[in-house]
Protein backbone atom coordinates (compact mmCIF):
# COMPACT_ATOMS: atom_id res chain seq x y z
CA UNK A 1 0.00 0.00 0.00
CA UNK A 2 2.83 2.40 0.69
CA UNK A 3 3.99 2.14 -2.91
CA UNK A 4 0.49 2.74 -4.25
CA UNK A 5 -0.02 5.75 -2.01
CA UNK A 6 3.36 7.23 -2.92
CA UNK A 7 2.54 6.84 -6.60
CA UNK A 8 -0.87 8.45 -6.10
CA UNK A 9 0.63 11.39 -4.16
CA UNK A 10 3.22 11.99 -6.85
CA UNK A 11 0.67 11.62 -9.66
CA UNK A 12 -1.50 14.22 -7.93
CA UNK A 13 1.52 16.52 -7.54
CA UNK A 14 2.00 16.57 -11.31
CA UNK A 15 -1.68 16.98 -12.10
CA UNK A 16 -2.94 13.44 -12.62
CA UNK A 17 -5.82 11.89 -10.73
CA UNK A 18 -6.00 8.30 -9.51
CA UNK A 19 -9.76 7.93 -9.65
CA UNK A 20 -9.86 4.15 -9.43
CA UNK A 21 -7.59 4.10 -6.37
CA UNK A 22 -9.52 6.98 -4.77
CA UNK A 23 -12.83 5.18 -5.20
CA UNK A 24 -11.45 1.93 -3.78
CA UNK A 25 -9.70 3.63 -0.82
CA UNK A 26 -12.81 5.57 0.15
CA UNK A 27 -15.04 2.50 -0.11
CA UNK A 28 -12.59 0.32 1.84
CA UNK A 29 -12.31 2.93 4.58
CA UNK A 30 -16.06 3.54 4.79
CA UNK A 31 -16.81 -0.20 4.87
CA UNK A 32 -14.06 -1.36 7.25
CA UNK A 33 -12.54 1.74 8.84
CA UNK A 34 -9.10 0.34 8.21
CA UNK A 35 -6.62 -0.22 5.43
CA UNK A 36 -4.33 -3.20 5.70
CA UNK A 37 -0.65 -3.20 4.83
CA UNK A 38 -0.97 -5.19 1.60
CA UNK A 39 -3.69 -6.32 -0.82
CA UNK A 40 -3.98 -8.77 -3.67
CA UNK A 41 -3.96 -6.81 -6.90
CA UNK A 42 -6.65 -8.90 -8.59
CA UNK A 43 -9.12 -9.61 -5.79
CA UNK A 44 -8.46 -6.37 -3.87
CA UNK A 45 -8.60 -8.40 -0.67
CA UNK A 46 -6.04 -7.98 2.12
CA UNK A 47 -3.23 -10.53 2.13
CA UNK A 48 -1.93 -9.49 5.55
CA UNK A 49 -3.74 -8.97 8.83
CA UNK A 50 -1.79 -5.94 10.03
CA UNK A 51 -2.39 -2.22 9.78
CA UNK A 52 0.63 -0.03 9.24
CA UNK A 53 1.35 3.33 10.80
CA UNK A 54 3.31 4.20 7.65
CA UNK A 55 0.37 3.34 5.41
CA UNK A 56 -1.83 5.57 7.53
CA UNK A 57 0.71 8.40 7.39
CA UNK A 58 0.67 8.38 3.59
CA UNK A 59 -3.06 7.70 3.44
CA UNK A 60 -3.98 10.73 5.54
CA UNK A 61 -1.59 12.91 3.55
CA UNK A 62 -3.10 11.72 0.29
CA UNK A 63 -6.67 12.12 1.51
CA UNK A 64 -5.90 15.70 2.51
CA UNK A 65 -4.37 16.25 -0.91
CA UNK A 66 -7.54 15.10 -2.69
CA UNK A 67 -9.87 17.12 -0.46
CA UNK A 68 -11.05 14.34 1.86
CA UNK A 69 -10.12 16.08 5.12
CA UNK A 70 -12.85 14.45 7.22
CA UNK A 71 -11.70 10.95 6.32
CA UNK A 72 -8.07 12.00 6.77
CA UNK A 73 -8.99 13.01 10.34
CA UNK A 74 -10.57 9.58 10.88
CA UNK A 75 -7.34 7.98 9.66
CA UNK A 76 -5.31 10.08 12.10
CA UNK A 77 -7.66 9.04 14.91
CA UNK A 78 -7.26 5.36 13.93
CA UNK A 79 -3.48 5.79 13.91
CA UNK A 80 -3.57 7.19 17.43
CA UNK A 81 -5.73 4.23 18.56
CA UNK A 82 -3.21 1.79 17.13
CA UNK A 83 -0.32 3.59 18.76
CA UNK A 84 -2.15 3.65 22.08
CA UNK A 85 -2.70 -0.10 21.80
CA UNK A 86 1.07 -0.53 21.85
CA UNK A 87 1.51 -1.28 18.15
CA UNK A 88 4.57 0.95 18.21
CA UNK A 89 6.37 -1.48 20.49
CA UNK A 90 6.13 -4.06 17.72
CA UNK A 91 6.38 -1.63 14.84
CA UNK A 92 9.17 -1.34 12.33
CA UNK A 93 11.19 1.87 12.61
CA UNK A 94 9.66 3.10 9.34
CA UNK A 95 6.19 2.83 10.90
CA UNK A 96 7.23 4.49 14.11
CA UNK A 97 8.99 7.46 12.51
CA UNK A 98 6.06 8.13 10.19
CA UNK A 99 3.69 7.99 13.13
CA UNK A 100 5.81 10.59 14.90
CA UNK A 101 5.66 12.90 11.87
CA UNK A 102 1.90 12.45 11.60
CA UNK A 103 1.42 13.12 15.29
CA UNK A 104 3.52 16.29 15.16
CA UNK A 105 1.62 17.72 12.20
CA UNK A 106 -1.95 16.77 13.13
Amino acid sequence: MIDQLLIAVNRKNIGYDSDQLNKWLLKEWKDKHKIFGQYDRRSLQPVVSYESLSVYYYLQAYLNQIGEQEIAKEVIDRTKQLENNLIRHNAHFFDYIHYQYQYLFS
